[in-house]
């Protein structure tokens, strides 16, 4: 259903495909000659381990006729014959050891073989047949080329992303893990990895509705907000390690000639990055209590001419050569933090200290005024200082007439591209520290709600 054929002259007018009963599709046919051959070597192993029982029966009690001069000449040959008997059973029962334990190797490779076959499913155990029409060839050799897509074949990045806390620098490997089940192995292929992290979304969002109000309620923000996940940049590989191009569609390495064997992975370097960072911790206690390890990339890091771009993955992430989280790993342009997961030493609380309600609310003759109030409690379980960064969403006004006052302490800096409020403190071990934000809207009232008149 997946096969696409374009000609080198003329065109392709229809297409028939029939079913060719009673005949295996190479694939299958390969591995049942492996399965029959592997199975007539189990039968014999079979007959040798009966001819063994056979003679291991007749060693235990031989038939003897023993005649001797005397007693002792007697005694002497019962007891040679007793050693031979003893040697050629011991031989007797090695050997029948043996070829146990290759049956118990066969056998487990029967089974594999069984589900090779069991694994191309119905459609991969017949052979189709699809006769083209075509016009317009011409007298001249016609190249026909064909694709199609293998459902049981494909990749993922896998990566490893490490820091250390007292470093600048982060390193970031993506393996390529390629597997195929198709039946047949593939033995020194041209093999091409593309990426295309959303090839299923056809279909761009529908736009929803804009409502505004007379004041951005700060709290719904942070409610409607997620956790952000791990945002990367990457810098030039040093390595010399297959390049990434760019097409319309995404992105491509080609890996050169390789082998795949069926029903197996194979894992390949594919990009290896460092980057120059900082290293803290972020809080953002409008969303969680946790506090999350973060390098963040430095000015020098952010020339994007230089950046390449990594498909979606998962990752492995590593805080001084120790496993810190498993998750997914996503690259946005223009993000600077790569998280490393939350510290389990760190906490960040919130207390709203204005009312129980999400806002306080007073009208004066000529205003509307609202107003928030929270105190942030930071600590520090480590036994070393450390730096926190906390963030919070500013308020925005989508009323014209509202005005919006903002108080911090200890005082914070407003990051316009983002529209947060960010403060950094130096937290010493086993300590913490406070933060007061208080926001206040004032939005004029109505002259005809006011009492004055025009």
């Amino acid at each position: 259903a997946s096969l696409n054929v374009s000609l080198s002259n003329g065109g392709v007018t229809g297409r028939t495909v029939r079913l060719l009963s009673g005949q295996a599709a190479p694939a299958v046919v390969q591995l049942q000659r492996k399965a029959a051959a592997l199975r007539d070597s189990m039968s014999l192993k079979q007959a040798e381990l009966a001819s063994i029982a056979a003679l291991r029966q007749f060693w235990t009690q031989p038939p003897y006729m023993l005649n001797a001069p005397t007693v002792e000449l007697l005694d002497e040959l019962m007891s040679k014959l007793a050693s031979d008997a003893e040697d050629k059973l011991a031989a007797l029962i090695a050997k029948e050891g043996a070829l146990k334990a290759d049956l118990r190797v066969m056998e487990t490779q029967a089974a594999a073989l069984d589900a090779d076959i069991a694994a191309l499913g119905k459609e991969n155990r017949t052979v189709r047949e699809c006769v083209l029409d075509v016009k317009d060839t011409g007298d001249a050799p016609v190249t026909v080329r064909f694709s199609y897509w293998l459902n049981n074949a494909g990749w993922k990045p896998q990566y490893r992303i490490k820091t250390d806390a007292d470093s600048d620098r982060v390193s970031i490997r993506m393996d390529a893990v390629i597997t195929q089940n198709s039946g047949d192995d593939w033995q020194d292929v041209a093999l091409t990895l593309a990426s295309s992290d959303r090839l299923n979304d056809v279909m761009p969002p529908a736009l929803g509705s804009w409502v505004i109000n007379d004041v951005y309620d700060q709290n719904r923000l942070l409610r409607s907000a997620r956790p952000m996940t791990a945002d990367f940049a990457m810098s030039a590989a040093k390595a010399a390690l297959p390049a990434a191009a760019q097409d319309s569609a995404g992105l491509t390495w080609a890996l050169g000639r390789l082998d795949v064997p069926a029903s197996a992975s194979v894992t390949r370097l594919v990009s290896l990055h460092e980057l120059a960072t900082t290293f803290s911790r972020l809080a953002r206690p409008g969303l969680s209590r946790d506090v999350w390890m973060c390098a963040t990339l430095t000015d020098a890091a952010q020339d994007s001419k230089k950046l390449p771009l990594l498909p979606t993955g998962q990752a492995s992430f590593l805080v001084d050569g120790r496993e810190t989280a498993r998750g997914p790993f996503s690259f946005g342009p223009g993000t600077r933090d790569i998280f490393f997961g939350v510290d389990q030493l760190m906490s960040v609380s919130r207390q709203e200290l204005a009312s129980q309600d999400s806002a306080q609310t007073m009208t004066s003759p000529d205003n509307d005024i609202r107003q928030w109030r929270w105190k942030t409690v930071v600590r520090n379980g480590h036994d070393r200082a450390v730096t926190v960064r906390v963030e919070e969403n500013a308020p925005i006004a989508r009323n014209g007439q509202t005005t919006i006052e903002v108080s911090t302490e200890p005082p914070a800096v407003l990051n316009a591209d983002s529209s947060r409020y960010i403060w950094t403190l130096g937290l010493p071990a086993h300590e913490e520290r406070d933060i007061l934000y208080g926001v206040t809207a004032r939005t004029p009232v109505p002259e005809a709600e006011s009492g004055k008149k025009p």
